[in-house]
């Protein structure tokens, strides 16, 4: 047995050695836990622990505050002495302290080695817990209305209706409402930990910013493990986890397990008030975000001010690089005054800095900006649909199509974006060398370098239309060829900006994106274009200026515009020719505030024009006026519009009239300028042809006459309606199996002339075996009673629907017994009456409510088909709910749909058929208002 005084020698000269800065041995212990230098260790429930040195069997433990006396292996500081177990746990610590201890090892071959002294910190009880904020709705939109602490995430609110009790606190309702934690975790071990995540509804949990678990749905209780996340002892990682709550039961509970630590719930102490900066907006990974954002953040309590860095380059960011500061504030909010690059991802991070200029970094967060330019390529296929092109490709690529036979005078229309760096010399839109009896080509630059748009007849002639191009930024082209005039007129973003003196005419196979050859010893094509085409689309014959403008306005996403355009018909009023030769007043509708219009009786009575919009019908909701160059007391200082369906010379009826307040004020309103006060005003009707007046001007007692530089009409093109439903009026009946009574609820019955097929349904005539009754098959009901039976979930988001709508709900139909089988059940128009309709491009559409889901069991799938003169349905819309299908459709419960449907030319009635088949404990398909137009 070996005596104490033989001990103490052996571990004083150990000691000493290691004093001399000798190299750890690897019979010396090592990885402590807590890790060495920790801090806001929690100061209770402690355990201290190691690797033990190699072949160690006993352990001698030292511990204190004195940091000399442990180094020194003062008695006073030995907690353990020849030792078998390799963990000590500690009493309860003070807070906010720094502890001192070191392990000595002695070997099974009696050798002994000191250890190295650790230290590691307590922290502040007030640190501990987690930072809670509860939102009063499902989408944590806005600031939460309750910020509090929270020791856990370990609760089961139940399904009752007493805030506070079945809710996070009283101030937030039972149902719909969302939560989110936040906290700082350090471990005291390294290594792999899980992390358990459960919720009713959804939840999501975040390990600095990454997402781990994911099941963002409505639910019933139900957990998601993350993949072990390998964490390093004495690191700081931000925990975040959210929740949201749509109706019934609700709960959250967060737990974890790792190293030495079993599955358990994860509470304050592991967990602690974080110290950086959190709760980002905009939120992580947001994307269409405004090209001036404000950001915003949640601070610590211990910061003073906040250092803030945004960039496009993740790593400056993150190093703090002075390239990407943007400066220190107090306020937890930074307005970006200079507008960001749009379609580009940012980063950004918030360094807390708290009084005693001790700096917390913050995690590196990003969001995408919105594009520059807003475009809906959808919105703008559905207008070109309706204008029946040969040719109609989308996210066109580079090559050589056969767009089929025209005649003299076409039509090419393009949406495109090029590359700003692209170094090409000329770019080719449409064209070839071969392949056809023309050798012509529509180029988005012409030879050599210009910037600017051109035309070209290969071997002949270059045109140059001397208009500006506009590199990387989408763009709405249109080129009009006549045979008969010899000329290609070109339109930008519905504008006619030029003319060449050649008819561009194509046929047959063609380069698109390049031009197209096939010779010896050349390459098969030129003059690439550089960037992306998103939509080509042909016509045989022209398209009228209000037709391009309505094109590119729909491509814009503009809604509402000027329903006039330079070559409308117009005549003034009175119609006497009492202008100058170069005031006319066609000029007023001209795009040119350099001209105007100008009555010598406007001085003396009510003067101004008739218009005939080209576009056609319109509904006019809205003016606006542009002063002219000179005379201010001209100006008109009142209008009067009227509208007519008979002739340019009516008669016509009073649309709105009133007072032009700008013009009218106090000081003279700038010359060239338009109206910024809106003149707006409510109007349904559609009409052919209008009138404007101005009934006074600024002052006719020095006017010698009423001029305007430039007047908009502003609304949108009038479609003809074929049909319209909207299933209101249906009489509808009581519930028979859901639970929500209503005496008028739901119906089977569909409106004159609809058709319900339901011959596909499981157990269909059989009130035992068909579900439940009210769901099996589309039905009618009143929208509201339909969401409270249902349970919500999501279906109150249909507002769009309004009143009784068509429902297809396999979700409830479900929810009972049935016969074996799918949900198929479909629903169809009455017989639509085409004669006289000479559009040859029809569209259907409809206010929709989709939400979909796809499993091993069944496959929800939406159709909609049409059959002309009784033939063979064609298929027009389909939606299937699995993602991996080029037809998938996405969760959208609150949309409108158009589609356009190809009319034979000699159809002479039509029936539209929705369908939702192979369905069953899916979701829905609900729809209103549903419409067929022509134009």
């Amino acid at each position: 047995m070996f005596s104490r005084r033989m001990m103490t020698i052996a571990w004083a000269l150990v000691v000493s050695l290691a004093l001399v800065g000798q190299a750890q041995d690897p019979g010396a212990a090592s990885a402590p836990s807590p890790a060495d230098g920790m801090g806001r260790v929690p100061a209770e429930g402690i355990v201290l622990s190691w690797t033990i040195g190699v072949d160690a069997i006993l352990h001698n433990v030292y511990f204190g505050t004195d940091a000399a006396a442990v180094e020194a292996r003062d008695a006073s500081t030995a907690i353990r002495s020849m030792s078998l177990a390799t963990e000590v746990e500690l009493d309860a610590l003070e807070p906010m302290t720094t502890y001192y201890w070191a392990v000595d090892e002695w070997s099974a071959s009696g050798a002994t080695f000191a250890g190295a002294v650790w230290s590691f910190t307590t922290g502040d009880p007030a640190d501990a817990g987690i930072l809670a904020e509860y939102w009063a709705n499902m989408g944590l939109d806005g600031e939460p209305a309750v910020v509090t602490v929270v020791n856990e995430i370990n609760k089961d609110w139940g399904d009752g209706a007493v805030p506070g009790e079945n809710s996070p606190d009283a101030a937030i309702p039972v149902d719909g409402f969302s939560c989110r934690w936040s906290a700082a975790l350090v471990v005291l071990k390294s290594g792999a930990y899980t992390f358990y995540s459960a919720s009713d509804d959804g939840a999501r949990l975040f390990l600095n910013g990454t997402p781990i678990t994911e099941g963002w749905y409505d639910r019933g209780t139900t957990e998601d493990a993350s993949a072990p996340q390998e964490l390093v002892a004495g690191e700081t990682y931000l925990l975040v986890m959210e929740m949201y709550e749509n109706g019934g039961g609700a709960a959250a509970f967060l737990r974890w397990e790792g190293p030495g630590i079993a599955k358990q719930v994860l509470t304050a102490g592991a967990l602690q008030i974080p110290k950086m900066a959190i709760s980002p907006s905009p939120a992580v990974g947001a994307t269409a975000v405004k090209n001036t954002p404000t950001l915003s953040w949640r601070a610590s309590d211990t910061a003073v001010a906040h250092d803030v860095y945004l960039g496009t380059d993740r790593d400056l960011v993150a190093a703090g690089d002075a390239s990407v500061y943007l400066g220190r504030v107090e306020a937890t909010s930074f307005q970006i005054a200079d507008a960001l690059q749009g379609e580009t991802e940012y980063f950004w991070k918030v360094d807390e800095v708290a009084a005693d200029e001790t700096i917390v970094p913050g995690l590196v967060w990003s969001f995408t900006v919105v594009a520059d330019v807003l475009t809906s390529p959808q919105a703008w296929a559905n207008a070109v649909a309706l204008a029946g092109p040969g040719f109609f490709a989308t996210d066109v690529a580079d090559g050589v199509y056969d767009i089929g036979a025209f005649g003299g005078e076409m039509t090419y229309e393009f949406i495109v974006k090029s590359n700003p760096l692209e170094t090409q010399a000329s770019m080719c839109l449409i064209g070839r060398r071969d392949f056809g009896d023309t050798e012509m080509g529509l180029k988005y630059e012409q030879w050599n370098n210009t910037g600017t748009y051109g035309a070209t007849v290969f071997g002949v002639l270059d045109y140059d239309y001397g208009v500006a191009t506009n590199p990387g930024v989408p763009t709405h082209l249109v080129f009009v060829a006549s045979e008969a005039a010899g000329t290609t007129a070109l339109y930008v973003n519905g504008v006619y900006r030029a003319s060449i003196d050649a008819a561009i005419l194509l046929s047959g196979s063609v380069g698109i994106g390049y031009g197209a050859q096939d010779r010896a010893g050349a390459d098969p094509f030129f003059d690439d274009f550089d960037g992306a085409i998103f939509g080509v689309a042909i016509y045989d014959g022209a398209l009228t200026y209000g037709q391009i403008r309505t094109h590119a306005n729909t491509y814009f996403m503009l809604g509402a515009a000027d329903v006039t355009a330079p070559g409308d018909e117009v005549i003034g009023d009175p119609n006497d020719g009492d202008w100058p030769g170069a005031e006319t007043p066609n000029l007023a509708i001209d795009d040119n505030v350099a001209k105007k219009y100008l009555h010598f009786k406007g001085a003396t009575q009510a003067t101004g024009f008739k218009v005939a919009p080209a576009v056609g019908p319109t509904v006019v909701t809205a003016l606006a006026f542009t002063t002219a160059n000179d005379a201010v007391e001209r100006d008109p200082v009142s209008f009067e519009l009227y509208g007519s369906n008979e002739s340019i010379e009516g008669p016509f009826e009073l649309i709105a009239s009133g007072d032009i307040v700008d013009f009218a004020g106090e000081v003279a309103w700038p010359r060239f300028t338009k109206t910024v006060t809106p003149i707006e005003f409510e109007n349904a009707v559609a009409y052919t042809y209008y009138q404007v007046m101005f009934p006074a001007v600024r002052d006719p007692g020095s006017a010698n006459s009423m001029q305007i530089a430039e007047v908009e009409l502003i609304g949108v093109p009038a479609a003809n309606v074929l049909f319209a439903e909207d299933f209101e009026g249906l009489p509808l009946g009581p519930n028979v199996d859901e639970v929500v009574a209503g005496d008028a609820v739901w119906t089977k019955t569909a409106p004159e002339g609809w058709l319900i097929d339901d011959s596909g349904m499981p157990g269909v005539g059989d009130p035992a075996m068909d579900g439940v009754t009210e769901w099996a098959g589309w039905s009618f009901a009143d929208k509201d009673w339909w969401v409270q039976a249902a349970e919500d979930q999501d279906r109150s988001k249909f507002t769009l629907g309004t009143g009784i709508v068509a429902i297809a709900d396999a979700d409830e139909w479900d929810d009972q017994d049935h016969a074996e089988g799918w949900y198929d059940s479909f629903l169809s128009t009455p017989i639509i009456d085409l004669a006289g309709v000479e559009a040859g491009m029809l569209q259907l559409r409809f206010d929709s409510s989709w939400r979909p889901e796809f499993d091993n069991d069944y496959h929800q799938t939406a159709k909609i088909t049409v059959s002309f003169d009784g033939g063979d349905p064609v298929e027009v819309l389909l939606w299937e709910s699995d993602e991996s299908s080029p037809n998938y459709k996405p969760y959208a419960t609150n949309e409108s749909i158009a589609v356009a449907i190809r009319k034979p030319a000699d159809a002479q009635n039509m029936v539209v058929t929705f369908g939702l088949v192979e369905a069953g404990n899916d979701w829905w398909w609900a729809i209103d208002n549903v419409e067929i137009t022509y134009y």
